[in-house]
């Protein structure tokens, strides 16, 4: 996690919208591509983009993914802002 989503406070997660609070997990979950998607399944870089959902599909191996693939809570239908404030639980316990 980097320095700056370590010292995120809960009322600036709570005043993120959705698109924001999807941004920062990509840039949380990719923060050695500067938050640019990496496939989860083979590690390729080059992805494609859907404009209409928050789905990447992999340019290599044609699969989907999301920000929350391969995670703790990637089969949890919650909103980003949610699971945002569920990781910084998370890493404030464990800190």
């Amino acid at each position: 996690m980097s320095a700056a989503a370590r010292t995120l406070s809960l009322v600036d997660l709570c005043g993120l919208s959705e698109d924001a609070a999807h941004k920062m997990l990509c840039e949380m979950r990719w923060a050695d591509s500067d938050g640019s998607p990496v496939c989860p399944h083979c590690s390729c870089p080059a992805v494609y983009t859907y404009r209409c959902r928050r789905v990447f599909k992999c340019k290599s191996r044609h699969r989907q993914f999301s920000a929350t693939s391969g995670i703790l809570l990637a089969y949890r239908k919650l909103p980003f802002r949610t699971l945002l404030n569920l990781q910084k639980e998370e890493f404030s316990h464990a800190a």
